[in-house]
């Protein structure tokens, strides 16, 4: 949350919500041993707040386990908008690739359109990483990462955690396609599928339960 935004004795200031917690990549790094159930409740979060978010026309560009803090009492909040943009602006195209490259879209580097598919695919990066503690794009340089994201299949999920469900492998599958239009056509339906794979691990079928 933004408080303010002001000047005082010449210096510009915003005041924002200090959000106290752990940033994901630092539970991803340690290994934590979180349960399914708390990775799947992560990535829905994430997603209920990039669809807000894209609700409202703003494309993130930049999600990835850096820019997502857990806090304290197990809420999670997305940081740093700092790149995000208007997608009804229209930028000039300048070259400048702008992103973090493991998580970033093909259409980022190529400088394709930027739509709310941008975001899912990095959400589908981040998913994949959480599942597995292995990244999805990686390479000894910044080009080798980008050369992967453009031409690369990361490797089957499943090949690294043989516990996840097939259904779910799918789903990070689909959300890291090279193509946005193959991808979830929202993050809020890539949000439903989570949903309803998370009821079928804790038992739920009830669509009370569900909601």
């Amino acid at each position: 949350t933004v408080y303010d935004a002001s000047e005082d004795g010449g210096q510009l200031f915003i005041a924002m919500e200090l959000v106290e917690g752990r940033d994901l990549s630092d539970i991803i790094a340690s290994s934590d041993p979180l349960a399914l159930e708390r990775k799947l409740d992560i990535a829905i979060e994430v997603l209920e707040g990039l669809h807000f978010a894209h609700q409202r026309g703003v494309i993130h560009r930049d999600i990835k386990p850096s820019n997502v803090r857990i806090m304290p009492d197990g809420r999670t909040k997305i940081m740093d908008f700092g790149i995000a943009r208007l997608q009804s602006v229209d930028v000039e195209r300048s070259g400048a690739i702008v992103g973090t490259p493991t998580y970033m879209a093909p259409e980022q580097i190529t400088n394709g359109a930027i739509t709310p598919a941008t975001d899912v695919f990095a959400v589908g990066c981040l998913l994949y990483e959480l599942l597995s503690y292995r990244k999805p794009f990686e390479g000894d340089t910044v080009h080798a990462v980008l050369y992967q994201v453009l031409t690369t299949d990361p490797k089957p999920l499943r090949t690294m955690a043989p516990s996840i469900p097939a259904a779910l492998e799918r789903v990070v599958m689909k959300a890291i396609n090279k193509v946005p239009e193959d991808r979830y056509e929202s993050a809020r339906q890539m949000e439903q599928t989570l949903i309803s794979i998370r009821a079928a691990l804790s038992g739920a079928t009830d669509d009370a339960t569900l909601r």
